[in-house]
């Protein structure tokens, strides 16, 4: 006898909104297919909605079995099974969406009749400006303000509207937006509101933001005499909304399907998937002609319209359906909390009180599209004040030799007393104006992004675009091209030294910070990453993570250096990110230097505890310094930033290193050291007191055989000499734009290798005057020989050597050859 199936519980629209996701999404690949989401199953007799959820999809045209399978068109199932064990019905119905732009053709006569409207209040030029108004992008035709919102973080007040209404398919972030949009009559000229600041289109909605310049702003919503309640909230079926738009103005609907995911065709992109919810006409309260949208409507935003809950918003609109038939009129609009978390912004303002210095900040951060959620203590932003920086303008004046020493240690060894004037004057009038020095990071940011480009046929291994987009106009961190933010991150630190973090010494680990290094095989040699002055997020810094990432090395080690000040967002957006499919089998170490000393080697430190624990077993720092040894090999980094930038002097940490060089030669081991900062640097005879005072006798008894070295930013391959008996290798071009070297300079040691080439190949015409980036692969050989590649950013060997033992036992260079 059939064991009698138990009626199970029907799951509720958020349950069938997680069954769309996993199983239905998919069907969205399918020819025809505009959409999918959940609704209220329809009566095919009387058209009336039923009490039953199902998952309801729309195509294009309905079609038999027949004409599907001569299609080669996979059909759509019936049901679909949810967790637990029920069948959720699907039903397709036709259906068509675009988005509701205006098409910006005046040749007809309806469309100049249309373009007289302009002087109607919502397409005019309005002082102050309200949601409810034509607006758009200065290349686009129309569309709607929807509300008056704040930057999450800066508190700046922006217009928010559609991705399709503020950018385009050829726009960008600083391009101008005018009110009204050119549709309506608005002029670059007369028309100007303010510059697009950030946009998004995708499954978390067709949304972007501009700022207000130049113009006062009512919150409250044109015809409905009031502003969104200061509150978000999600949609749901049957809900009631309303919303003013530029073109139907005031109408209300009904809340038909949630979960939404839509095929949008848009100009210039294709086809794009966009979340959201459905609406169709309130017949309580119908609209004229029966259109609840058109064309010029998209960006105005869906609030519930009656209840308790009356004001809060839920949706941004952005897309109609193409049926002129009024029976089928229906709207479409984003998730307005996706749309909030997106665009990182909110109704509310922030609070008044907070610094000049303190915003500005969180501008600079927003223009670099850096997230800008608060540090976890205070010791990660060090307050300035326009007062402060007066003070660094009389210590320039009356002790220019320290004063200099400090910026041009921290920004550009070439700062001169007048460049450093300059750029306190640039900063002191930014604080005055955060939100004006945002823009105009915006507006250079834009320039420098449009003037240089990618030509179309430039390619190399590995390269990926949509991952890693490549922009040659780029000029952050570059000394003066970003002045400014240099400044900024250097002041603080200056004025107000940070509160160094405990030192954490070998002997207070088990370990005693010496780590076994994996033997090299026979045919297959131990290759370690090696990179420096990395940390910069931009895009020859991430090309070089990839390779990493891609060739699997065993183990990396990083030299130091993580700009600007080694904050906690530049380790969680420099490092962390770029390194996070890396961190799972590739063995990483990081030295100390001195931008992660100015906050006191705070988030350094945190940043190697916590890659230990999210990797036990794997990722083995504990300190600052450590030994890696094997039977032929010993790879030894040192702290030369915590005590004094640039100095090895603690006793403790110089009788660690001794008795490791000393038992590494002893045991036949080749001793490598690693430094964030450099005995000695190309262009210039002279020593650093690192080599001739603290680790002269050291290197005087022989016991270094290669060191390699960050902080100056080029790469170079020296021999040995008399007065420098180690080779040595700079690999300070990891990520820093440095100025491009050429030959002929002085060499503190005998030159191998000198990196000379531009960031781009020449016949590119692109940043000749930016030196090329890169990193080193070190490979050790199980006969104990050594090899050196030093590759660049796009994959380019550069030059390699190779090195043996000589007789007395130590290493020397055999062969370089270089390109």
């Amino acid at each position: 006898m059939a064991k009698k199936r138990m009626k199970r519980r029907q799951p509720d629209q958020q349950e069938l909104v997680r069954l769309l996701r996993s199983k239905a999404q998919r069907f969205l690949n399918t020819k025809d297919v505009t959409s999918v989401g959940v609704g209220y199953q329809v009566d095919k007799e009387t058209g009336e909605e039923t009490q039953e959820l199902c998952i309801q999809f729309t195509v294009r045209k309905k079609v038999g079995l027949e004409s599907l399978q001569a299609e080669g068109l996979e059909k759509l199932p019936n049901y679909l099974e949810d967790e637990d064990g029920n069948q959720i019905r699907v039903q397709v119905l036709e259906r068509v969406y675009q988005p509701d732009v205006i098409v910006l053709d005046q040749s007809s006569e309806a469309a100049r009749a249309e373009a007289d409207n302009f002087r109607r209040t919502r397409r005019r030029r309005q002082d102050p400006i309200r949601p409810g108004l034509s607006i758009a992008h200065e290349n686009e035709s129309a569309g709607t303000l929807g509300a008056i919102v704040y930057d999450a973080q800066t508190g700046q007040p922006y217009v928010l509207s559609n991705w399709h209404v503020l950018q385009g398919g050829a726009g960008k972030a600083g391009d101008r937006i005018l009110q009204p949009g050119s549709f309506d009559g608005g002029s670059r000229r007369k028309s100007f509101l303010g510059r697009l600041v950030r946009s998004h289109l995708g499954l978390a909605g067709d949304c972007a933001v501009a700022s207000i310049e130049d113009r006062g702003f009512q919150e409250s919503v044109l015809e409905l005499e009031e502003a969104p309640s200061k509150s978000i909230g999600k949609a749901e079926l049957n809900d009631r909304v309303i919303k003013s738009g530029r073109t139907t103005g005031v109408t209300r609907g009904i809340v038909k399907r949630v979960g939404v995911v839509a095929n949008i065709a848009y100009a210039g992109e294709g086809v794009r998937q966009i979340g959201g919810f459905e609406i169709r006409p309130d017949p309580d309260h119908p609209a004229k002609e029966g259109e609840i949208s058109q064309g010029g409507d998209s960006g105005s935003v869906w609030l519930i319209a009656d209840g308790e809950h009356a004001g809060i918003v839920v949706g941004l609109h952005f897309a109609g359906e193409t049926d002129p038939d009024p029976q089928q009129e229906h709207a479409l609009a984003c998730n307005i909390h996706s749309v909030f978390e997106k665009l990182d912004i909110t109704f509310n303002k922030i609070a008044a009180s907070e610094s000049d210095c303190a915003l500005l900040r969180r501008c600079v951060d927003a223009a670099d599209g850096l997230p800008v959620a608060e540090p976890e203590d205070d010791d990660d932003e060090l307050d300035l004040s326009a007062d402060n920086l007066v003070e660094i303008q009389q210590r320039l004046f009356s002790d220019p030799r320290e004063t200099l020493a400090y910026f041009r240690s921290v920004v550009d060894e070439d700062l001169t007393e007048d460049q450093l004037e300059k750029m306190i004057e640039d900063l002191r009038f930014s604080l005055e104006m955060p939100h004006r020095a945002e823009r105009l990071m915006l507006a250079a940011d834009s320039l420098e992004s449009a003037a240089e480009s990618l030509p179309a046929d430039f390619t190399f291994p590995g390269m990926d675009l949509d991952r890693y987009p490549i922009r040659p106009g780029r000029r952050k961190f570059e000394t003066f091209g970003d002045a400014f933010r240099w400044v900024l991150f250097a002041a603080g630190p200056f004025l107000f030294p940070p509160r160094k973090v405990p030192f954490p010494f070998h002997t207070q680990a088990s370990s005693g910070f010496r780590y076994r290094l994996a033997e090299p095989g026979a045919q297959s040699p131990l290759q370690i990453a090696l990179f420096s002055d990395w940390g910069t997020g931009e895009y020859q810094s991430n090309y070089i993570s990839k390779q990493i990432e891609d060739q699997r090395f065993p183990l990396g080690i990083h030299c130091g250096d993580v700009y600007y000040a080694g904050r906690e967002k530049e380790f969680r957006n420099y490092v962390q990110k770029p390194l996070e499919k890396v961190e799972g089998r590739t063995e990483l170490f990081f030295l100390n230097a001195n931008h992660e000393m100015l906050r006191g080697g705070k988030w350094y430190l945190k940043y190697i505890d916590d890659l230990r624990g999210r990797h036990p077993g794997r990722q083995r720092q504990e300190g600052s310094y450590f030994a890696l040894e094997s039977e032929k090999f010993q790879i030894i980094g040192i702290d030369t930033a915590y005590f004094e930038d640039g100095r090895f002097q603690n006793p403790i940490h110089l009788a660690w290193l001794e008795e490791r060089l000393k038992d590494g030669r002893q045991s036949g081991r080749f001793n490598i050291l690693l430094s964030a900062n450099h005995p000695y640097e190309y262009g210039s005879d002279e020593i650093t007191e690192l080599l001739s005072k603290d680790l002269f006798d050291l290197s005087r008894r022989k016991l270094i055989d290669l060191w390699f070295w960050g902080n100056t930013h080029y790469c170079a391959l020296f021999n040995r000499a008399q007065a420098t008996p180690f080779i040595g290798s700079c690999i300070g071009h990891g990520g820093y734009p440095y100025k491009r070297k050429r030959l002929g300079e002085p060499p503190p040691a005998p030159l191998e290798f000198l990196e000379t080439s531009a960031r781009f190949p020449a016949e590119t015409g692109l940043r000749q005057g930016r030196g090329n980036n890169g990193f080193c692969v070190l490979s050790l050989h199980s006969d104990g020989s050594v090899g050196l590649e030093y590759r660049d950013w796009m994959s380019r060997t550069r030059a390699s050597a190779q090195l043996s033992g000589d007789p007395s036992g130590r290493l020397k260079l055999d062969v370089v050859r270089g390109l």
